[in-house]
């Protein structure tokens, strides 16, 4: 049991700390700090959760059972990961007052904050009968962003980040 667990704590800290960054880095500066937190105690709570499931589970059912049911679990999981995953986040843009022809994004709120953009490049596509305006949009850790709306639907996407 001692060797199990030993084994289990280092595998636990080689994909913490990866998994720790990417949500660091992925996260707006105003949210950082209270997001990881929540993660962070969500992230140990499934743990305590899953040995408390196992303590009455394993005995009743069995270890085979177990890594069964665990299995299926994931395999029907599987399906709802690539959408789920594959969803874009919420983005509203900001304009500078003027006529409609002029306006220019002057700030994105992206993730619940709200930061100031520099217009580096606007144009109207035409693809596949879709019209789109599109912005290349720099913000101010110099992240570079491709945003466009079509004619049709309303709200902005995030098309690429480029760096």
């Amino acid at each position: 049991m001692i060797v199990a667990s030993f084994a289990v704590g280092l595998t636990f800290a080689w994909k913490k700390i990866p998994v720790d960054t990417l949500v660091q880095e992925s996260l707006p500066d105003g949210y950082r700090g209270r997001v990881f937190a929540v993660y962070d105690v969500a992230y140990n709570l499934a743990r305590v959760a899953a040995a408390f499931l196992a303590i009455p589970l394993l005995p009743a059912i069995g270890v085979a059972w177990t890594v069964a049911l665990v299995g299926i679990v994931f395999v029907l999981w599987s399906p709802v990961l690539p959408w789920w995953l594959s969803r874009s986040p919420e983005l509203v843009v900001r304009f500078y007052e003027g006529a409609r022809a002029e306006e220019q994004p002057r700030a994105i709120v992206w993730g619940g904050v709200e930061e100031t953009v520099e217009v580096q490049r606007g144009w109207l596509d035409e693809r596949d009968g879709e019209r789109r305006m599109r912005y290349r949009l720099r913000l101010e850790d110099g992240t570079v962003l491709e945003i466009s709306r079509g004619d049709v639907d309303p709200g902005w996407r995030l098309d690429r980040e480029l760096a």
